[in-house]
């Protein structure tokens, strides 16, 4: 199951890295082009809910979360990172009309 998991981890950890290479390139571009928006995130449920143990750098005895809990609010953290050049670039270079 741990092998899911970690399978789960890396897939999202993808996705996230093309939504942030469609990001960089939109700006760069000036020309907006969608990345994967929720994609990644779906991963990273699913992989951190299969995974057995999170690794125990991510252990805070002190929260009132579990370490799986945290482990997942981490990587939304990476994730919404990952998806900031995408809403610039929406922001700067908002998306055409469709014509009927």
């Amino acid at each position: 199951m741990a092998y899911i998991g970690i399978a789960m981890l890396l897939l999202g950890v993808f996705f996230d890295m093309m939504s942030f290479c469609y990001g960089i390139g939109s700006l760069i571009g000036k020309r907006y082009r969608s990345g994967f928006l929720w994609v990644a995130l779906f991963y990273y449920a699913v992989g951190v809910t299969v995974l057995p143990k999170v690794p125990a750098v991510f252990s805070f005895p002190s929260l009132p979360f579990s370490d799986k809990m945290v482990f997942f609010l981490l990587l939304c953290g990476v994730h919404w990172l990952c998806q900031l050049p995408g809403r610039w670039a929406v922001l700067k270079y908002p998306r055409p009309k469709a014509v009927l």
